[in-house]
C-alpha cells in the first residue's frame, strides 16, 4: 500500500504533499522495488523515464532530475552512490501538514533512490534536523537519521533487458529512418494565393484546439495520394457526412486555396489550405 493510502486510512491523518511530479516518480520506483528486485521492467520504460524529456531523465547541470555530485551526496545526505558504476540519484521530496496553520505543523520527507542501467539499486529516507546537537547535512538533513530502507540482493538477470534495450534500440533507429524518409520525400503543393484542384485526399485527423470566439476550434490533417501533407484550420465539410469514422474512411477529391507553405517539427514540408471542398471520389 503507498503511503498516501495507509495516512488516508487514519481520522486526522497529516495531508501529504508530494513536490512537483515527485509522487508518480516514487510510485513507479516503489513499484519496481516491490514487484521486480529494482530492475526496470523493459527498456522501453527505462527509456521513456530517464530520457531527456522523461521525468527522471537529463543530467544534473541540465535538468536537475538526476544527481551526480556524489561527494556532495555523500557528505550532505549520507547518501551513496558509485561513480564508477555509472550511478546517479533520483530525488523525491515532500512534506507532511499536521495542521492548517503553524511552522510547527509541517515536516518534510524525502527518498533518494540510487540507480544504475538496470533500475533501483538502493532507496534511501532521510530524516531532518529539527532541534539542536545533530549533525547537519543539507538544508536542514540529519545524518545520523539517514536510513537505507531497501537495497537490491543478488545478480541482475539482465539478459532479457539487454535483449530488449537492443531491439527498442533498433525500432527507435527504424523510426528515425521513416522520419528522415517521409521529410526528404515531402512537398509543398501549389502556389501561395492560388487554387489546387482535384486532389485525391485521406483526412488523417481532426484535432480539437480548445474553445475560440466563435466556439471549438479545429485543425485538419490531410494527406494526398502522393504523401505530401495540408493543414486546413478548421472542421471540414462533407456533405452530411459528420462522424469522424466515417471521415477517417472516405476517400475525397479536394479544391482549396493555398495560403502558407511551412516545415514543422518532424521536418515535413507542409502546405496551408482555405475555403477547401470535398467530393467523394468516384
Amino acid at each position: 500500500m503507498f503511503l498516501r493510502e495507509l495516512l488516508e486510512l487514519n481520522e486526522g491523518a497529516p495531508s501529504i504533499h508530494w513536490d512537483f511530479g515527485a509522487e508518480d516518480v516514487a510510485k513507479t520506483l516503489n513499484s519496481l522495488i516491490k514487484y521486480n528486485n529494482g530492475v526496470w521492467k523493459s527498456a522501453k520504460q527505462r527509456a521513456f523515464l530517464t530520457g531527456p524529456k522523461g521525468p527522471m531523465g537529463g543530467d544534473f547541470e541540465k535538468s536537475g532530475h538526476q544527481r551526480r555530485d556524489y561527494a556532495n551526496m555523500k557528505s550532505w545526505f549520507g547518501v551513496e552512490a558509485d561513480e564508477k558504476k555509472d550511478q546517479y540519484v533520483i530525488q523525491c521530496s515532500g512534506y507532511y501538514r499536521f495542521a492548517e496553520y503553524g511552522s510547527k505543523s509541517v515536516r518534510r520527507f524525502e527518498f533518494m533512490y540510487v540507480m544504475d542501467e538496470a533500475g533501483v539499486v538502493k532507496k534511501y529516507k532521510l530524516g531532518f534536523h529539527y532541534g539542536k546537537g545533530t549533525a547537519k547535512g543539507s538544508s536542514g538533513v540529519d545524518l545520523s537519521k539517514t536510513k537505507v530502507e531497501w537495497e537490491r540482493t543478488g545478480k541482475v538477470n539482465d539478459k532479457e533487458l539487454k535483449a530488449a534495450d537492443k531491439a527498442f534500440k533498433k525500432e527507435v533507429a527504424t523510426k528515425e529512418k521513416e522520419k528522415a524518409k517521409a521529410a526528404a520525400d515531402s512537398q509543398y503543393v501549389g502556389e501561395i494565393g492560388k487554387w489546387i484542384e482535384d486532389v485525391k485526399v485521406k483526412i488523417e485527423k481532426m484535432v480539437d484546439l480548445g474553445d475560440g470566439d466563435y466556439g471549438i476550434r479545429w485543425m485538419t490533417i490531410i494527406k494526398d495520394d502522393q504523401g505530401n501533407t495540408y493543414n486546413y484550420f478548421g472542421y471540414p465539410k462533407l456533405g452530411g457526412v459528420g462522424s469522424a469514422e466515417d471521415i477517417y474512411k472516405g476517400s475525397w477529391v479536394m479544391r482549396a486555396k493555398v495560403k502558407k507553405h511551412y516545415v514543422n517539427k518532424n521536418g515535413i514540408k507542409v502546405t496551408v489550405i482555405g475555403y477547401p471542398k470535398f467530393g467523394a471520389q468516384k
